[in-house]
C-alpha cells in the first residue's frame, strides 16, 4: 500500500508531498505505538511492584529475625542476672555442726571422741 505508493507515485514526489504521507503514516501508526508503549510500561510498573513486594517481603523477614534475635539476647540477660541475683542475694545459712566463736561446737552424734 505506501510501499507501492513509494516505488511508483512517490519516484517523481516532491518534498512536501514525501512530508504529507510522513504524517499519514504516523497518523496511522500512531495508535499502533501507543499500544506497544502502554503494554511496555505496564509490563514495566508490574515488574517494579513485583520487586518492591520481595524487597518489603524480605525486609520483613529479616526484621522479624532480628526481633526475634534481640529477644531472645534480652531474655538470656535477663535469666543471666536473675541467676546472679538469686547467687547474691541469697543470705548466709549458719552451719550448725561448725565451732562457735568460743570454741566449743556440738560434735555430730554419729562421730565418736577419741579417748
Amino acid at each position: 500500500m505506501h510501499q507501492d505508493w513509494l516505488y511508483d507515485d512517490g519516484e517523481d514526489a516532491t518534498k512536501a508531498q514525501y512530508i504529507a504521507k510522513l504524517d499519514e503514516l504516523r497518523a496511522s501508526a500512531g495508535p499502533i505505538i501507543q499500544r506497544f508503549n502502554d503494554k511496555r510500561q505496564e509490563e514495566e510498573d508490574a515488574r517494579r511492584q513485583a520487586a518492591e513486594a520481595q524487597a518489603a517481603a524480605k525486609r520483613a523477614q529479616d526484621e522479624a529475625a532480628k526481633k526475634a534475635a534481640d529477644d531472645a539476647k534480652k531474655a538470656e540477660e535477663e535469666q543471666r542476672k536473675k541467676a546472679e541475683g538469686q547467687a547474691t542475694e541469697k543470705p548466709d545459712e549458719v552451719m550448725t555442726d561448725a565451732p562457735s566463736a568460743d570454741g566449743e561446737g556440738t560434735a555430730p552424734a554419729e562421730v565418736e571422741e577419741a579417748k
